[in-house]
């Protein structure tokens, strides 16, 4: 019982998550790396920065948790980072570095501005900077 109480509330809780950023699209976050205004500048790069983080965290979560690692609970290695990862961008390559690479890509595929804006971060990621297998 405590267990369908539980995967309600993750189920509700994906639900509203979901809601609340269906209108965030590709073309709201070039408007916003575009913008010349600060805080709007800051919103897009704050954007890419919690995707990056985001992504980082759960890969590290999901290789401790799995026979990946091992049963040492270590953290992962760069090499299983790799592996396992569908984006590789180097610790060198800033959020505004991202931001333009995100903003030159949109501008050069309007036909997926309509598109998530994290989803669109992602697939961008994916393309510019694949991991080596």
């Amino acid at each position: 019982m405590k267990s369908w109480i539980s995967w309600m509330l993750i189920g509700l809780a994906l639900l509203v998550s979901n809601a609340a950023t269906a209108d965030y699209t590709a073309q709201l976050l070039r408007d916003l790396c575009e913008s010349k205004e600060s805080p709007a500048k800051l919103s897009c790069v704050s954007f890419i920065y919690g995707y990056r983080m985001g992504h980082a965290d759960g890969m590290v979560s999901t290789l401790m948790r799995t026979k990946t690692v091992g049963r040492d609970w270590k953290m992962p290695d760069d090499e299983a980072m790799r592996r396992y990862s569908y984006a590789c961008v180097p610790s060198s390559v800033t959020n505004v570095q991202l931001a333009e690479v995100f903003t030159k890509h949109m501008r050069d595929h309007p036909e997926e501005l309509h598109e998530d804006a994290g989803r669109m971060l992602g697939t961008i990621l994916q393309r510019y900077f694949p991991c080596v297998k």
